[in-house]
């Protein structure tokens, strides 16, 4: 089953300086993410975080240095 995004409480959603999930492009059948800088995932991994399940997504280290 596939539902909506939980609200992002984390502290880059709060930062003026940062992106949220909301900023961010999910392909669902390609199972890809697009960052705002346009970088893509390198990686999709199902896991489960407290209790939930959970889509982890792996980017090149580079990706996030300007």
């Amino acid at each position: 089953m596939v539902t909506s995004l939980l609200a992002d409480n984390s502290p880059q959603a709060r930062a003026a300086e940062s992106f949220d999930e909301s900023t961010f492009w999910i392909d669902w059948k390609a199972r890809q993410v697009r960052c705002p800088e346009g970088s893509t995932s390198s990686g999709w991994c199902p896991a489960t975080r407290h209790g939930r399940d959970a889509i982890v997504m792996d980017f090149a280290c580079a990706d996030g240095r300007t």
